[in-house]
C-alpha cells in the first residue's frame, strides 16, 4: 500500500527524482528510492504492551477493590488486555516492547521484499539498486542486484547509510537522500569506470516509492 509522505515537500521530492535521473544517466544502474512508513506493524510488542499494561491494571484493580469471587480478577485482565491494545499501537509506545534484533529483521525483510517486487522483478539488466528508508525504525538498507554485488562491498554500501543517518539525526531528509545518491553514485562509477551498462538504465520508475506498512 503507497501513502503520501510528510518529511518531503513536493519540490525536494523533484530535486531527488532529478538526482536519481542523473545517478542512472552516468551509471547506467537502475535505482529505486523507496520510503516507508514502517517496515511492520509489530504485532507482537503490541501484544506484549498490552498484556504489560493489563497486568499493572489488575493488580492495581486488587489492590484498590476487593471482590468476593476471584474470577473477577481474572475477568478484568482479560478485559484490560483489549482495551490497551490500541494503547500499544501508537509508535512512540510501541517502540518501548522492541528490540534491536527484531527491528533488524523486519526492515531487512520489508527491504527484500520491495526490492524483489519493485526492483529484480521489473528490471531485465540485474543492476537494480534499492535505497530502502523506515522511518518508525529510523533505518537505511541498500541493497545491489547481480551485476553490482560483486563489485559493491557491504562496508561500501554502509559508508553510504552513515552519511544518510547523520543527515536524518538533524532533520534533514532531502539532504540525506540527495547526498547517499551522490555518493552512490561516485562509489558505483569507481567499481564502474565504464557503466553498469551501456544500454541505459529507464526500466524502473524515478519517483520516490512511499509505502505503507
Amino acid at each position: 500500500m503507497l501513502f503520501s509522505g510528510k518529511i518531503l515537500n513536493k519540490h525536494e521530492e523533484e530535486e531527488i527524482k532529478e538526482k536519481v535521473v542523473e545517478f542512472e544517466n552516468n551509471t547506467g544502474a537502475e535505482l529505486v528510492v523507496a520510503i516507508a512508513n514502517e517496515s511492520d506493524p509489530y504485532p507482537g510488542a503490541v501484544m506484549r504492551l498490552s498484556l504489560f499494561f493489563s497486568l499493572f491494571a489488575t493488580l492495581l484493580l486488587a489492590y484498590i477493590v476487593e471482590f468476593a469471587y476471584a474470577y473477577i480478577y481474572v475477568l478484568a485482565q482479560f478485559l484490560f488486555t483489549f482495551l490497551f491494545l490500541p494503547l500499544g499501537r501508537i509508535n512512540a509506545i510501541k517502540h518501548l516492547a522492541l528490540v534491536d534484533s527484531e527491528i533488524d529483521r523486519e526492515v531487512s525483510e520489508k527491504a527484500l521484499e520491495i526490492f524483489f517486487v519493485h526492483c529484480s522483478e521489473k528490471s531485465t539488466h540485474s543492476n537494480e539498486i534499492l535505497l530502502y528508508t523506515s522511518m518508525f525504525e529510523k533505518k537505511v538498507e541498500i541493497l545491489v542486484g547481480k551485476s553490482l554485488k560483486e563489485k559493491l562491498s557491504q562496508e561500501t554500501l554502509d559508508s553510504v547509510v552513515a552519511i544518510m543517518k547523520e543527515d536524518f539525526a538533524q532533520k534533514n531528509h532531502a539532504q540525506a537522500f540527495k547526498r547517499a545518491i551522490s555518493l552512490l553514485e561516485e562509489k558505483v562509477l569507481e567499481a564502474f569506470p565504464e557503466k553498469v551498462s551501456e544500454i541505459g538504465a529507464n526500466e524502473l520508475k524515478n519517483d520516490i516509492l512511499w509505502i505503507k506498512g
